[in-house]
């Protein structure tokens, strides 16, 4: 139940071309002189049968900001943090679920894709077991296992949402056209932080935000939409390009 390695270099490919247009240029107020307390905003739609890559398109989202203040080096040890509120409404059923991952993209000094580093451990899931929403995470057998929480992240309630903290571990390699490449840690690259998220056995429309977009690169990226250091994008497997804006969580 998870996005295909294609849909993820067709996100990327889509985002390459968006951040060519938008990073280092005039960014609107609205989505740079965020307060403290402001996120990235998305509204999401999420229905029909996931079993099938047209399902499973139809239901991620990719939100991503671009850090434009200055370029940084990769680690092969990396951790990638980020914060998604869900509303409730989308997990008020048993055995509805969310699917997240981390991201981290680079970009050279023309803007043009690099590659991706994914997470290892392919997707946080954050299911409503029932009694309860928790998070979990692969074991070494290749399944969740919804006997043990994971330590990768912590769901707590925030108003109408679950508030979902990642810390992550970061893959040693990136991908790019479905290539396995090594990270080369003396080079400088533009890199945007971002989550994916795949709604699964939910259904209906709702606002999604993403904040504390974090990574600690060579220096350590920190995104939290208080400043003029971002350029954010989003997509649908779908649909496309998504509106995109930082707001207040509300």
């Amino acid at each position: 139940m998870k996005i295909s390695k294609s849909l993820r270099n067709t996100f990327l490919k889509l985002m390459a071309v968006v951040m060519v247009f938008t990073a280092f240029a005039t960014i609107p107020a609205t989505e740079t002189n965020a307060a403290a307390n402001k996120a990235l905003k998305i509204t999401a739609s999420f229905g029909g049968d996931t079993r099938t890559e047209t399902g499973r398109n139809k239901n991620t989202y990719i939100v991503d900001a671009l850090y434009t203040k200055k370029q940084v080096k990769l680690k092969t040890n990396m951790t990638a943090q980020a914060t998604v509120y869900i509303p409730k409404s989308l997990l008020s059923g048993m055995n509805c679920r969310f699917y997240l991952a981390p991201q981290v993209s680079m970009y050279d000094n023309m803007l043009k894709y690099v590659g991706t580093v994914y997470d290892k451990t392919s997707y946080i899931m954050v299911l409503n077991n029932g009694y309860n929403v928790k998070a979990y995470s692969l074991g070494s057998n290749g399944k969740y296992d919804l006997n043990k929480a994971t330590s990768y992240a912590k769901v707590t309630t925030s108003g109408k949402y679950y508030k979902v903290t990642l810390k992550v571990p970061m893959d040693k390699v990136y991908y790019k056209s479905g290539k396995k490449s090594s990270i080369k840690t003396n080079k400088a690259y533009n890199v945007a932080v971002g989550v994916e998220i795949f709604g699964a056995e939910t259904a209906g429309k709702g606002t999604i935000y993403v904040d504390d977009l974090k990574v600690n690169s060579k220096p350590s990226i920190s995104i939290n939409f208080s400043k003029k250091d971002y350029s954010p994008a989003a997509f649908n497997g779908a649909t496309g390009k998504v509106k995109v804006s930082a707001a207040k969580v509300k």
